[in-house]
């Protein structure tokens, strides 16, 4: 191989001069040929010293000029074999290093390469020299290479062993990554620390000293050896155990969920007004007087709040969270709108079947085919059903985070009419102020302005978005015959089979259960319906459907009367006359012909006749009659009997020929 003297002034950082006094000093053999601008000396680079050799070369390995020779072929190792699966998860591995150790490991690869290349170059005598001349070229030390060489790879086996394009993951330094066992530490006392540890408590948890402490404890008592130090258990269950699992064990399922990271959604598909969330807030430790003189220590209400911009719609006070007290709300939400969606939990209260009976995705209470239809069915409204169990997303409702921190909780608990007062039973503020401070933190929290929301762009109010939006949108609203539904309760009962009457079971005291009665029940006696009444006053009329929802009429309250109120008896007498009397002009009007006519058009009965016989079957018992010894028997009219009647008929009537005893047959 022939070089230029630049390349050799380059290889050895010195001028192009300066390699031609070193040539004539050391007597290295050269050629001249002519060349632009001159004259240029080439040498053979197997005449050139072996030193000069190393250097040149690796400046060529370097630069890329040269191809890195084939390695010689080695024996394979038994016990050894690097496959396309061991390089995928070193690669993978390399990953979780850092650029810095990262590059510390490419720059070792890359002189470990230049070792290589002189070998396989066979431009030294031996690998000791050829890490000499390495060490010294690159200013390191030649103990460093031959322990990366022999050692980098942490493997028992010399870096050569390895495909050289693996160099740079298998020489990453491996500080802060090995795995270190620690000192041995006894099963039972390890299993005792780590039982102790992770303990889940509410309040006080365990430390790592109280946990050492009493591990150590147990051990002298049982007689566990060996047991290291604290900080040794502390790593090695820091190593063994992952951060969420040593939070579930210590702070439970919900805290763990809390790491996940939300799901965020976006609401600009719904119009202001079309979908809403409800759920009941509890005012805890807050005593309220309410009208009947009752002291509550928790008050609750039942809230809306409209989903695109936030503001809460309506809500309802009351002493418990109830099914009439989520009906009512619903019944002060349509006067605002009457949305097609509200999201609710599916509690006992919410998702009961009086409000959401027949609805999709119902896991609350057992469905039944006589279920009636739910009221916010009745009224347009389709029910979504949230899980508001620990282990799912809590709080995700913007309802519920209208609650927390800063919400309509905390305002009505520092609002200054209320300082000092209602935290206990003396100190119970009534009903009327209590519901017109919730009033009024209510408007302040729509009114607040710099929502950080999406829409509000930390600007607007939920009032303001919502007046904004709800005026240039297409809003929804049902008629008041409708809405009043939500005024009442259903009930499931059975017409009588004897009477067109229903009981219900609702009300129902030491004078029997209430009564209600009207003559189009007399199509569905036996027969299940729903009846709708108003749960705050029974003597109200009811209405009265069948379970799909299909309308049948309004039936009136029937009271009790006194043993000798002889007033109602004949106010009841006239009602029983008059429905006699309409039956009968009913009837009248529908059924026109009298009876006379009725037999006059029937039609009457006439005797069928008897066809004649086709064929007429012939008798042959005359001669075997005649060979009887004893007379026929006679019969009552004084003819002979019925074989004579029919010998005389085939002789007299039919008129065959008779057989002789010379016939043949």
């Amino acid at each position: 191989m022939i070089v230029d003297s630049s390349v050799i002034a380059e290889a050895l950082c010195i001028t192009a001069r300066g390699v031609r006094k070193k040539a004539d000093r050391e007597g290295w053999p050269s050629r001249t040929e002519a060349g632009i601008g001159g004259q240029k000396i080439n040498f053979f680079l197997k005449d050139l010293p072996e030193a000069v050799q190393a250097k040149v070369i690796l400046h060529l390995h370097k630069t890329g000029q040269i191809e890195k020779p084939a390695p010689a072929e080695k024996a394979p190792v038994a016990d050894f074999e690097w496959t396309p699966e061991h390089s995928r998860q070193l690669w993978d591995w390399a990953k979780t290093r850092t650029q810095k150790q990262r590059d510390k490991g490419a720059e070792k690869a890359t002189l470990l390469m230049e070792v290589q290349a002189l070998m396989y170059s066979k431009t030294v005598s031996s690998l000791r020299d050829a890490l000499a001349l390495v060490a010294e070229t690159n200013g390191v030390s030649e103990g460093s290479l031959r322990r990366w060489w022999y050692d980098g790879a942490k493997m028992g086996r010399s870096i050569d062993a390895f495909p050289q394009k693996d160099w740079a993951v298998l020489l990453i330094p491996r500080h802060g990554s090995v795995v270190v066992t620690g000192a041995e530490i006894h099963p039972s006392a390890w299993d005792f620390y780590c039982r102790h540890y992770l303990t889940r408590s509410r309040k006080h948890k365990v430390t790592w000293t109280d946990a050492y402490e009493r591990t150590v404890e147990a051990a002298n008592k049982n007689g566990w050896e060996p047991i290291p130090s604290e900080s040794t258990f502390k790593r090695r269950l820091q190593r063994e155990f992952t951060p969420q699992q040593i939070i579930y064990e210590r702070e439970g399922i919900e805290t763990l969920m809390k790491m996940y990271p939300p799901q965020r959604r976006d609401k600009t598909m719904f119009a202001p007004g079309e979908a809403v969330n409800g759920d009941g807030l509890k005012l805890d430790s807050f005593y309220v007087k309410f009208p009947d003189g009752e002291v509550v220590s928790t008050p609750t209400g039942w809230f809306w709040q409209d989903i695109r911009t936030g503001k809460i719609l309506a809500y309802r006070l009351g002493k418990t969270e109830n099914t009439d007290l989520f009906r009512l709300a619903t019944y002060d939400l349509t006067a605002v709108c009457s949305p097609a969606f509200a999201w609710i939990d599916n509690t006992r209260v919410a998702a009961n079947k009086a409000m959401t009976g027949r609805a999709f995705n119902r896991r609350r209470f057992k469905n039944r085919d006589n279920d009636p239809l739910g009221l916010l069915k009745h009224v347009g409204i389709d029910p979504r059903f949230t899980d508001p169990s620990q282990k799912a997303n809590k709080g995700s409702r913007p309802v519920e985070r209208a609650f927390g921190k800063g919400g309509v909780h905390e305002k009505v608990r520092t609002n200054p009419r209320l300082r000092d007062r209602g935290f206990s039973v003396k100190t119970a503020v009534t009903f009327e102020e209590f519901a017109a401070v919730v009033a009024e933190e209510v408007a302040r929290f729509n009114a607040k302005k710099g929502r950080r929301t999406p829409e509000c762009h930390g600007v607007l109010s939920f009032d303001e978005l919502f007046e904004q939006l709800f005026s240039a949108s297409e809003v929804r609203l049902i008629p008041e015959s409708k809405r009043s539904m939500l005024l009442l309760m259903p009930e499931v009962v059975r017409v009588s089979k004897t009477h067109f009457e229903v009981k219900l079971k609702a009300g129902k005291g030491p004078m029997g259960a209430h009564r209600y009665s009207h003559e189009n029940l007399s199509k569905f006696m036996g027969q299940e319906v729903v009846v709708y009444y108003d749960p705050a006053d029974f003597t109200q009329d009811v209405t009265i459907t069948r379970i799909d929802g299909a309308f049948i009429t309004k039936a009136h309250h029937m009271a009790d009367v006194g043993f000798n109120d002889t007033e109602s008896a004949r106010e009841w007498a006239k009602e029983k006359a008059r429905f006699e009397k309409a039956t009968k002009k009913a009837n009248a009007a529908q059924i026109r012909m009298e009876a006379q006519e009725l037999a006059a058009l029937y039609p009457e009965a006439e005797a069928a006749e008897i066809p004649e016989p086709g064929i007429i079957a012939l008798d042959f018992t005359r001669k075997r009659l005649e060979q009887e010894q004893e007379p026929l028997p006679k019969v009552a009219n004084g003819e002979e009997g019925g074989l004579h009647v029919a010998e005389r008929y085939m002789n007299e009537v039919i008129q065959l020929p008779r057989r002789t005893e010379d016939d043949e047959f």
